[in-house]
C-alpha cells in the first residue's frame, strides 16, 4: 500500500463504531433502492446515490480500508465510482483495495483510472500494474509495463529487483536490465566502470526533474568524456570521487553520490567532526586517541589554508546554495580520498593538519590516520558539546533524538524544535500539531518560537495539519508571534516548510540562511551502480513554494550566526536574541 494515497492516522474507537452504524444503514438503503450493479470499473453502470449518501459512503470505505478491511473497502468504492467516476482519489483506494484482496485482474484497470485522473503519478500506477501482471503470470505484460513505468519516470528502481512481485522474472535478463541489475557482472574492470557511467548516465537523463526534459549541461558532457579517458588511469575510489565530481555538475543538493554501501572503492574517513563557525573550522568530536583535539581551531590541512580547501570542495559537494558547503561540505574533509582529490593529502592513509588551541594561543602539527568508513557514524549536524562546560546543554542541543517536542519558556511563549519531517513511533507530526494547537489555545500564548535550525528533511506531505495549526496561532489572537530559527542546515522538507510558512504566516526569521531554495529541484531517486555497487539518489522532482520565487534561500529577517565560543560555552545567541526581543516588545506584559 501506497501511504500517499491511503491517508493518515484512525479515529477513536467511538468515532469508529459511529462511522459503522452510519454505514450499516446506508447499505441498508442501498439494498432497498439500488438493484446490484456490475463490478467492472472499465465502463460502470450509473448509480444515483443522493450526494449526503455517496459522501458517507465514502467515508465509510476509507475507514474500512484504513481498518484493513479491504472487503468492505471494495464493495462500497465500487457502488462510489458507479456514481462518480471522476474522482481519482476513490479510484486509487479501489486499485489498492483490490490488490490487497489479490483481486489483480479487477486491480488494473483502477489503477490506469487512478493515474488518468492525475491522482496516482503515472510511473507509479504503472509499476503496480506490473506487479499485478507478474502475479497473474503474465509475464510478457509484467515488462512491457514495467518499460512504461521507467519510461514514465519511475523513482524506485532500486526497489525492482528486491521486489517479491517478480520474483518469477530474476532469471529472465530482459526483467534484469529493466531493474538494473544485469546478469553478466563478471566484467573486466574498465568495461564494468564504463557500464556504470553509462547507467548513472541514463539514470540522470531518465529521471531527474530538469536534464529529462532537456540537454545534460556542457561541462557535464566534457567531465563524463574526461572520466572515460581517465578509467585505465583510476583506482576505484578515484572512480566514485570523481562520480561525485561529476555528478555536482548537475547543479542541486538531491543528486549525490553515497561514500557507502558499494562492492568496490570503499571510502575511507578520518576520525574528527568537523563544524564551521563564525570564527572559523573547528573540531567539534574526534575518536579517542585525538579527544584533546576538540576544540581547537584547525589552521590549515596538507599545508594548505582551511579557507582554501572548502573553497576547493565547490567543484565536489552537491548544494543547493552556498549554504550547503558550510553544512555538508565539511563532512568532505574528513574523506582522505576527496582531499587527495584536492590536491590537500598525497595518499588516502593519512592527512596532516595544523591546529590552533585559540584560549592557549598555541599551534600544534597532527598527522590523522584514516580508518574504514563506517556510515551509522556519519553525522553531519551539530551535536552536544563534547568537552567539559558549566553552563548546561542549550534547548537546541537538547533533544536530537526527537523529531519535535515544545516547551512553555514563560506564560506568553512556547519552544518548538522541529528536527525532521518524519513521524514518531508514538505520536504522528499530525496529532503532534493538533497537541500543541490545543496547548497553545488553553495557554493563551502569544509567542511561538519555531526552531528547524537542525531539520535537514523528511516527508513534506506530512506537514499540512502543522500548516494548519499555525495559521490558526496567528489568525485566532491579537497579539500573535511566530519566530522562525533558520540555518544551514534546513535543507529539503524543512525548506519546504519554512518556505510555505513565509507565506501563510507574518514569521520573522532568525539565525542565518536556510539550506536550500524555495523553489528547487529535489525529491530523490536512489539508484545503486550494476557494476560498483555504488549508491547515491537523482533529484527527480520539483519544489515550489510560489510562483516565480527566485530566491535562492530564505534569509533571516534578524542575522545571527554561531561563534565557536557561544558554541563550547553553551550559549545559543539565536534563541538569546529572540527572547530579548520578546522581552522588549512595547506588547510584552512582562
Amino acid at each position: 500500500m501506497n501511504p500517499v494515497f491511503i491517508g493518515k492516522g484512525l479515529r477513536s474507537c467511538s468515532q469508529f463504531r459511529t462511522s459503522i452504524l452510519v454505514t450499516l444503514f446506508v447499505l441498508l438503503c442501498l439494498s432497498v433502492l439500488v438493484p446490484a450493479q456490475p463490478t467492472s470499473s472499465e465502463q460502470p453502470a450509473v448509480i444515483d446515490l443522493k450526494p449526503i449518501e455517496y459522501f458517507r459512503i465514502s467515508k465509510a470505505a476509507k475507514q474500512y480500508f484504513r481498518d484493513k478491511n479491504f472487503k468492505m473497502s471494495e464493495e462500497l468504492l465500487e457502488r462510489l465510482v458507479q456514481t462518480n467516476s471522476s474522482d481519482g482519489n476513490i479510484w486509487s483506494f479501489l486499485a489498492s483495495s483490490r490488490y490487497e484482496l489479490k483481486h489483480f485482474r479487477e486491480a488494473i484497470p483502477a489503477y490506469e483510472k487512478a493515474a488518468e485522473l492525475g491522482f496516482l503519478n503515472a510511473g507509479e500506477a504503472a509499476y503496480q500494474i506490473a506487479r499485478c501482471y507478474s502475479f497473474l503470470s503474465e509475464p510478457e505484460s509484467a515488462l512491457e509495463w514495467l518499460k512504461k513505468a521507467l519510461h514514465s519516470r519511475y523513482r524506485n528502481r532500486i526497489r525492482i529487483i528486491r521486489d517479491d512481485a517478480f520474483k518469477s522474472l530474476r532469471d529472465d535478463a530482459r526483467f534484469l536490465q529493466l531493474a538494473g541489475s544485469p546478469k553478466d557482472k563478471n566484467t573486466g574492470r574498465i568495461r564494468g566502470w564504463t557500464t556504470d557511467l553509462d547507467y548513472l548516465i541514463s539514470e540522470i537523463q531518465r529521471v531527474h526533474y530538469s536534464f529529462s526534459r532537456e540537454p545534460l549541461p556542457r561541462n557535464f558532457l566534457l567531465e563524463a568524456a574526461e572520466i572515460r579517458r581517465d578509467l585505465k588511469h583510476l583506482s576505484d575510489t578515484e572512480v566514485i570521487v570523481r562520480f561525485q565530481r561529476l555528478i555536482t555538475l548537475l547543479g542541486d543538493g538531491h543528486s549525490l553520490i553515497y561514500p557507502f554501501g558499494m562492492r568496490l572503492g570503499s571510502l575511507k574517513r578520518l576520525p574528527l567532526t568537523f563544524y564551521l563557525f563564525s570564527d572559523g573550522l573547528f573540531v567539534i568530536d574526534a575518536a579517542d586517541p585525538l579527544k584533546d583535539m576538540i576544540g581547537k581551531k584547525v589552521l590549515s590541512l596538507g599545508g594548505l589554508s582551511t579557507e582554501k580547501v572548502i573553497k576547493g570542495l565547490e567543484q565536489l559537494v552537491s548544494r543547493d546554495n552556498p549554504m550547503g558547503l558550510k553544512w555538508a561540505g565539511v563532512f568532505y574533509l574528513t574523506l582522505p580520498d576527496f582531499l587527495k582529490e584536492l590536491g590537500v593529502a598525497t595518499n588516502r592513509d593519512q592527512v596532516s593538519f595544523l591546529f590552533e588551541d585559540t584560549g592557549k594561543q598555541q599551534k600544534k602539527s597532527v598527522t590523522v590516520s584514516a580508518t574504514k568508513l563506517d556510515p551509522d557514524a556519519i553525522n553531519i549536524k551539530l551535536i552536544p558539546v563534547k568537552i567539559t562546560t558549566f553552563a548546561p546543554v542549550p534547548l537546541y542541543l537538547s533533544q536530537l533524538s526527537s523529531n519535535y517536542w515544545f516547551q512553555k519558556l514563560d506564560q506568553e511563549t512556547v519552544y518548538f524544535q522541529f528536527n525532521q519531517v518524519q513521524d514518531q513511533a508514538n505520536e504522528t507530526l499530525a496529532a503532534f500539531s493538533l497537541r500543541l494547537r490545543k496547548f497553545l489555545d488553553e495557554n493563551n500564548i502569544k509567542n511561538l518560537i519555531i526552531d528547524v535550525r537542525l531539520n535537514n528533511g523528511g516527508e513534506a506531505t506530512l506537514l499540512n495539519e502543522l500548516y494548519r495549526t499555525l495559521v490558526h496561532f496567528e489568525t485566532t489572537r491579537e497579539r500573535a508571534s511566530i519566530y522562525v530559527l533558520i540555518g544551514r542546515d534546513t535543507f529539503s522538507a524543512a525548506q519546504t516548510f519554512v518556505s510555505s510558512i513565509n507565506y501563510l504566516t507574518g514569521a520573522i526569521y532568525v539565525g542565518e540562511p536556510s539550506g536550500s531554495k524555495p523553489n528547487r529541484v529535489g525529491d530523490e531517486a536512489r539508484f545503486k551502480l550494476p557494476f560498483s555497487g555504488v549508491l547515491g539518489s537523482i533529484a527527480s522532482g520539483y519544489n515550489q513554494a510560489a510562483n516565480k520565487d527566485n530566491r535562492i534561500w530564505i534569509a533571516p529577517d534578524i542575522p545571527v550566526e554561531l561563534s565557536s565560543k557561544d558554541y563550547f560555552g553553551n550559549h545559543d545567541p539565536v534563541l538569546e536574541t529572540v527572547l530579548e526581543i520578546i522581552k522588549n516588545s512595547p506588547e510584552s506584559n512582562r
